[in-house]
């Protein structure tokens, strides 16, 4: 299955820009760097998993779910568990 993008956000953090790709099992949360010219992958997730930090982060809210803020506090706090 391709990956394709279903999630990406509004603006960048710090140059820093955000994309999430899912192949409908496995979800990537990736990040760009100002120098990058590619995203690279910094979180893998499965599908049920991507849905309920949608749900709990409100990522798909109007009223800033596209806001790279959110997407930095998940991998952070992802990388802080580990």
């Amino acid at each position: 299955m391709n990956y394709r993008t279903i999630h990406t956000c509004e603006s960048a953090l710090g140059g820093f820009e955000f994309r999430v790709t899912s192949n409908g099992l496995r979800v990537n949360v990736q990040e760009r760097s100002p120098q990058a010219q590619t995203f690279r992958t910094v979180i893998t997730l499965s599908a049920a998993e991507w849905e309920t930090e949608v749900a709990t982060r409100d990522l798909d809210s109007p009223y800033g779910g596209r806001s790279p803020c959110r997407i930095r506090d998940m991998i952070d706090d992802h990388n802080d568990a580990i």
